[in-house]
């Protein structure tokens, strides 16, 4: 009986050993497949920290193009500004100059009419001071013709 008890025994410790060595299997088994998941996970974050880093790149590089391209665009507004300004002012200068240009020769055109308008009264006037002295001459001459 002995013995059937020592062979029980020993067949209750081989089953628990199988049981326990089954069960280590299975939790290897399992450990192995998290181990795995484990790895993937630490994979894909590691890719979505690189891709991460590239999009913090990407971004900060899309801010640095964003503001030298705002700069640029102020540059741009302000030399735009300036020559209309300048654009501006010179249209004014023209025009100040074409109004005293106008101004001028309304001047240059006012002289001469008058020049020509002295010039035709004092050829009046000759023609007519001919003209009286030869009526002065030619009545003097009929006068002395009458008396003689």
């Amino acid at each position: 009986m002995r013995r059937k008890n020592v062979d029980v025994l020993l067949k209750v410790r081989s089953a628990r050993e199988s049981r326990a060595l089954a069960d280590l299997g299975a939790a290897r088994h399992e450990v192995n497949g998290l181990e795995s998941k484990l790895e993937e996970a630490t994979s894909n974050l590691a890719h979505l920290v690189m891709s991460g880093a590239r999009n913090v790149d990407h971004a900060k590089n899309l801010a640095t193009q964003r503001s030298s391209s705002v700069a640029r665009l102020r540059q741009i507004n302000d030399s735009l500004l300036l020559a209309q300004f300048r654009e501006t002012e010179a249209r004014d200068k023209w025009i100040t100059a074409n109004r005293d240009k106008d101004i001028s020769q309304r001047l240059v055109n006012r002289q001469e009419q008058e020049f020509a308008d002295t010039a035709t009264r004092e050829g009046r006037k000759e023609t007519e001071d001919l003209s009286r002295g030869r009526l002065t001459i030619r009545g003097s001459a009929m006068n002395k013709g009458e008396s003689s």
